[in-house]
């Protein structure tokens, strides 16, 4: 096979691989989550989920910010969500192809690898950040790959990965210092100083935007890490739960974690890659730390990513061998029940929920008959969920709803509807509560403290004195500790206003401000 003809077998094989990755398009509910916050923002109530009060009920801001600009154009929230999506992983299979990948064989196994493994396919679209952190991920590896990396691309892709999760930072730090090493020594002594500073410097995009956080939102980590880390759940019962999560991968998507778990193996023996095998474990470590997810796969993508590129720049197999790799990643893939490769499965006809056992299931089967591209295509779009449909009433005058699965909800209610989310995933003083008993993972639900509905409804009828939805005229005024049946909850929320409600320039906010950060890492 000559080269153009190789080259053009590799275009192909990525073209039917996004094609597939479009056919499983859909958009979930925790992205809607992000989207209204959106939504406000245009419509000037600034980067808020409940309008009268500053929480930040995202884990992605890099994410949040790319889709902001793209809604501004739009103003849609489907499609826009999805060809974003579909834009990040087309470039991925270009990067990966063409520059990552030393051979066409390994180019082609790539592909494949790519396309047996369900959680990638699914979490290639859904509206969360997966597909930006894999596009950015395969460039900081090849960046950090470099003989001699550029210390200001590789400390800026770095800061970029981590502003769509934090938590891969654990992921980040090994390529960033396998790279800054390289940098380091590929310079003579007089010019170190100078590169050191450049490393240093590259960090600027998560540095401006920790101080963003902490001006605006008054907090460091977002709201959901608070709300899914609750300080009162054992460490040890989260990390039974991060391998049942492992456990479950296993059983409905084996490609994923075999991939990563051989990737890992053959990083940490090879010469100049080790770097990626502690960064495969670390990443590993950490979804095992934190518990999972209670979406099937979604949290291994990042590492199944860096595996893969691995593969396709280490991994020497001879066509026959890699071929046959290939084909049999395929076949594994399509013989699991749910895998995206069935394609004629991925049009539903009704929701569905497939369950995998200890609060883990398919979540793309559960949106996808109102979220899926097929739905919308079929005119059985979002809006039409019925989550979306009892929202609209709220669209009319300020209301509060009190609501577990608040994505479609809260979109579509509108400015004009105030959340309560016993989850806590957007409420701020629960999110500071500790949890039920009897949690599921991602799913820790509080009680409202006694009197605090009472203190929302008086800061809406203060701050929307017409009972029309506009821009709030003023912050929320005070609320008598008297509302409160407990002092301490009196004192929390007092506090929690100062962060999330009271002006930006209050004298009294950087002492609060200082108090949540000791709290926090105290707490972790």
């Amino acid at each position: 096979m000559s080269g153009r003809q190789a080259g053009a077998a590799v275009a192909i094989g990525s073209a039917l691989l996004l094609a597939l990755v479009a056919s499983a398009g859909w958009v979930g509910d925790d992205a809607f989550i992000t989207l209204r916050v959106i939504d406000n923002a245009w419509h000037g109530y600034g980067l808020r989920w409940n309008v009268i009060e500053r929480v930040q009920v995202y884990t992605h801001p890099l994410w949040m910010l790319l889709l902001g600009a793209l809604y501004g154009v739009s103003r849609e929230p489907f499609w826009t969500t999805i060809a974003a999506s579909l834009a990040a992983t087309g470039a991925l299979l270009h990067i990966v192809t063409t520059r990552i990948a030393r051979t066409v064989a390994g180019a082609v196994l790539a592909l494949a690898l790519f396309a047996g493994s369900k959680a990638f396919v699914e979490f290639s679209t859904s509206g969360l950040e997966n597909p930006l952190s894999h596009l950015l991920l395969a460039l900081l590896a090849l960046s950090a790959s470099s003989p001699s990396p550029a210390p200001w691309r590789l400390s800026g892709l770095a800061a970029l990965v981590a502003l769509c999760r934090f938590d891969l930072l654990a992921v980040i730090a090994p390529l960033w210092l396998s790279g800054a090493s390289s940098c380091l020594a590929s310079e003579p002594a007089t010019g170190r100083r100078r590169v050191g500073l450049a490393l240093v410097a590259g960090w600027w995009p998560l540095a401006a935007w920790l101080a963003f956080a902490v001006v605006y939102y008054g907090a460091v980590v977002p709201n959901t890490a608070l709300a899914k880390l609750p300080s009162n759940v054992p460490r040890i019962d989260l990390a039974a739960q991060g391998l049942w999560y492992f456990r479950d991968s296993f059983v409905s998507d084996p490609v994923t974690l075999l991939v990563i778990a051989t990737a890992t193996v053959h990083a940490l023996r090879t010469p100049g890659a080790r770097s990626t095998g502690v960064a495969l474990a670390l990443g590993l470590a950490v979804v095992i730390a934190v518990g999972g997810d209670f979406m099937s796969g979604r949290f291994l993508t990042p590492a199944f990513v860096l595996a893969v590129c691995h593969v396709a720049r280490h991994v020497a197999l001879p066509a026959a061998a890699a071929a046959g790799t290939a084909i049999a990643a395929l076949a594994l893939g399509v013989a699991m029940p749910e895998s995206p490769l069935r394609v004629w499965r991925l049009a539903p006809r009704e929701q569905r929920v497939v369950t995998h056992g200890h609060g883990i299931l398919d979540e793309r089967a559960f949106y996808a008959s109102f979220t899926s591209v097929w739905a919308v295509l079929g005119a059985h779009g979002p809006e039409q969920h019925p989550w979306a449909r009892g929202a609209r009433d709220a669209q009319l005058a300020p209301r509060i709803m009190v609501f577990e699965a608040v994505g479609l909800l809260g979109y579509h209610a509108g400015p004009g509807g105030h959340i309560l989310d016993p989850l806590a995933l957007t409420d701020p003083v629960a999110s500071r509560l500790p949890a039920l008993p009897g949690w599921r993972i991602g799913h820790f639900r509080r009680e409202f403290p006694e009197g605090y509905e009472a203190a929302i409804h008086a800061c809406l009828a203060a701050v929307f004195p017409a009972n029309a939805i506009a821009p709030p005229a003023g912050p929320c005024p005070p609320v008598p500790p008297s509302t409160f049946t407990l002092p301490s909850m009196a004192a929390l929320h007092e506090h929690v206003v100062l962060l999330s409600q009271a002006p930006i320039t209050d004298s009294r906010r950087p002492a609060a401000i200082w108090r949540e950060i000791t709290r926090v890492a105290g707490a972790r």
